[in-house]
């Protein structure tokens, strides 16, 4: 097929051979391949919706043959250019974050996560449980990262400033756990309060090991321990 349409080009039967030859090329799982015929169709589709279609589909070959930066830059496109029909979107904006997982790009993996759970706020009718699904994924994936930033901030001295942090991260983390609860899943929700009552757990372990000052005599120090275990006991 390839070597008819290279030969006669201007033939009528050269114009139906993209589509056998990708037919073919899924047939034999070569996935790249099909994805080149995909865009050479799409660089000459005139219909929007049968772009979206070729577009999202050369997409998910290239991904399927591990062409990464290829998958990413379709994904890519058709997430900013098609904003409907959401589901394809969120799909695509899913998978992105994904690969700029797998790919170490912690910055892009967050936007695409932000972007998700915009995209199911900003959906209205179009609001599914996928797209509830994907947006509380996207929220949890987030909150964990808070979290994470909240446990590696150590107790201390002077203790009254990196507990002004530990505490600005508390916030911070519980504020997007809230937002993981909130929409209402059981596998996430559950997820919420757990981590919720950890990092409880947490900051009140965090006190009571926190650092001590040097200048203090044995009573001193017993009674700066009985301090922070006063602090620490209502997070307990």
């Amino acid at each position: 097929l390839a070597d008819f349409r290279s030969r006669y080009p201007a033939h009528e039967l050269s114009a139906d051979i993209g589509l056998l030859l990708i037919e073919n090329f899924e047939a034999a799982q070569q996935w790249q391949m099909a994805a080149v015929e995909l865009e050479s169709l799409l660089a000459v589709e005139a219909e929007p919706v049968r772009q979206q279609e070729l577009l999202y589909l050369a997409a998910s070959y290239y991904d399927r043959a591990g062409e990464v930066d290829l998958a990413i830059k379709r994904y890519r496109d058709y997430a900013h250019r098609w904003q409907r029909p959401v589901a394809t979107r969120m799909e695509a904006m899913r998978r992105l974050a994904e690969l700029y997982q797998a790919d170490n790009e912690n910055d892009k993996r967050n936007y695409w996560l932000r972007k998700l759970i915009a995209a199911h706020g900003d959906a209205a009718s179009e609001q599914s449980e996928r797209s509830l699904y994907l947006a509380a994924y996207a929220a949890s994936e987030l909150a964990q990262q808070a979290t994470l930033a909240f446990q590696a901030i150590e107790l201390q001295l002077p203790l009254q400033k990196s507990l002004q942090r530990k505490n600005k991260a508390l916030k911070q983390a519980l504020q997007d756990w809230q937002q993981v609860n909130a929409y209402a899943i059981a596998r996430f929700a559950s997820l919420a309060s757990y981590r919720m009552a950890e990092i409880y757990r947490e900051l009140a372990q965090a006190l009571l090991e926190s650092e001590r000052p040097a200048q203090l005599d044995a009573l001193a120090l017993e009674q700066y321990g009985f301090l922070l275990e006063e602090q620490a006991f209502p997070f307990e």
